[in-house]
């Protein structure tokens, strides 16, 4: 977890706040990182002096700390938001944090007044009663939750038969040092993973790197699928359709989940309030995420067994799915998540030149999608696609954006397969869908997955109407 306090310049209010909560986060032993921001504050610009003053009058010095002001990169899913008074929760709604992530210091803490050392005491004097009070409601909270880390095992070396002792391949190391570098900041506390040399090795640099042992699961072992007696996707889907089902020699998926049902429950059990890494194989992680997650089903496992590598987090209260967030990998170390925050898309609109939308019309835009991609390079948004359908045959992929530095890396062909793979799953026996797309890039791109230019004599004259809350006439029409 991530504290960010908020006020309006992070030049006085809340950079005492994050010193306070940053040395009493160590006290008690929290993994949590601090920040603070401003919504007025300058990048760089210096903080006042009588904050410097009474902060390293209590041993908490402030020397070297300079202004930040608020930004989308320090809006994630795992930051807690902390504002100093009501003003400053308004601003953090208008640029997209959800309401569930805000918090606001009891009555509010005042700004104290320039020039008077003693009202700057004053005001760290409320800041740590504040801070402690928040802290331990935090811990209440986490202490029911529980963040599962699941990863599937990297690239192996196919040539060796023997599923137990297959070693991964010189990619799958380079993943797994991925994987290290997208989890070591995550505070984890707990590393489980399946038997099998290949899964072992996909988390044992992170396991190095946190100083922690790998705790080996029998019942995280890769599925017995027996003899397939057709490809294996076929064959997947057949058994995915009966889960009582079984080919010779092998498991069932129910017998799979069950014993994946099992070890979820039991890590659950014995990590509240913890963030642990389980490292397994694409059947039973996808056993897991369908055990908390029913709409899961064939068409996430399938989703998924072309990725390597692959994490998916999941927040747990119980058994009961609080969030749910992928996370897939591309080329240069870029990572692609399905879900996105409305101030980074807006960002990325702004840097393709494109006006902005407001936050809530966004945020709801975002929500009623069908699917959505986002791709990111550490934790900056950089490209975003998203698809609506109808559930029959019409679909509409509306956005393709990717920000003008990163475009020509292929970004947008691996959101764009995303987004039909996405679909095709979805096919049932003598179905169509008709995929519409904004084609804002090279048609190149787009043709080269099957698409077409339309022509008014096959599909009639494109046209939309755009609809304004100020239209006189509550709309206008605008021909293409």
């Amino acid at each position: 977890m991530r504290l960010c306090f908020v006020c309006t310049s992070n030049e006085d209010r809340s950079p005492m706040a994050e010193v306070i909560a940053r040395h009493q986060v160590q006290q008690s032993g929290l993994a949590w990182t601090v920040c603070s921001a401003g919504t007025e504050g300058v990048d760089g610009a210096p903080i006042c002096e009588e904050a410097e003053i009474v902060c390293a009058e209590f041993g908490l010095p402030l020397a070297g700390k300079t202004q930040q002001g608020l930004n989308a990169g320090l809006i994630s899913d795992d930051t807690i938001f902390v504002a100093m008074e009501e003003e400053h929760r308004d601003v953090l709604l208008g640029f997209g944090v959800e309401e569930d992530r805000i918090f606001v210091f009891g009555g509010g803490v005042r700004q104290p007044r320039p020039g008077h050392l003693d009202t700057y005491r004053i005001c760290y004097g409320e800041l740590v009663t504040e801070v402690g009070i928040l802290i331990r409601l935090l811990r209440s909270m986490e202490r029911e939750k529980v963040r599962l880390y699941l990863v599937r095992s990297a690239e192996s070396d196919l040539t060796i038969k023997d599923d137990q002792r297959r070693p991964l391949t010189a990619k799958g190391t380079a993943d797994a040092r991925k994987i290290t570098a997208t989890l070591q900041n995550k505070g984890i506390t707990k590393v489980y993973s399946s038997p099998s040399v290949r899964a072992v090795d996909t988390v044992k640099n992170l396991a190095d790197t946190l100083g922690l042992e790998i705790v080996k699961v029998d019942h995280l072992r890769n599925w017995d699928v027996g003899v397939c007696m057709d490809d294996f996707h076929r064959c997947a889907q057949s058994l995915w359709k009966d889960f009582s089902a079984r080919n010779l020699g092998g498991e069932s998926l129910a017998e799979v989940e069950a014993r994946c049902s099992d070890v979820l429950k039991t890590i659950v059990e014995e990590n509240l309030g913890s963030s642990v890494v389980v490292a397994t194989h694409g059947t039973p992680l996808s056993m897991m995420i369908n055990y908390v997650k029913s709409d899961f089903g064939y068409e996430g496992f399938l989703k998924l067994m072309d990725q390597r590598p692959y994490i998916v987090c999941l927040t747990l209260e119980g058994t009961k799915l609080v969030s749910f967030e992928e996370i897939y990998f591309g080329a240069s170390e870029l990572t692609y998540r399905t879900s996105i925050t409305t101030a980074e898309v807006n960002s990325i609109r702004q840097s393709l030149g494109f006006r902005q939308i407001h936050p809530e019309q966004l945020r709801a835009g975002l929500v009623g999608s069908t699917y959505l991609l986002a791709a990111y390079e550490g934790e900056r948004a950089v490209g975003f696609a998203r698809l609506v359908w109808d559930g029959g045959s019409v679909a509409l992929i509306p956005d393709i954006l990717v920000r003008p530095e990163f475009q020509g890396r292929g970004i947008e062909a691996r959101l764009v397969r995303r987004l039909l793979d996405f679909l095709r799953a979805k096919l049932k026996p003598g179905w169509g869908i008709q995929v519409d797309i904004r084609a804002w890039n090279e048609p190149g791109l787009y043709e080269s997955f099957g698409f077409e230019i339309t022509r008014p004599e096959r599909r009639g004259l494109p046209m939309h109407v755009s609809l304004t809350h100020h239209s006189r006439h509550g709309a206008s029409v605008l021909r293409e």
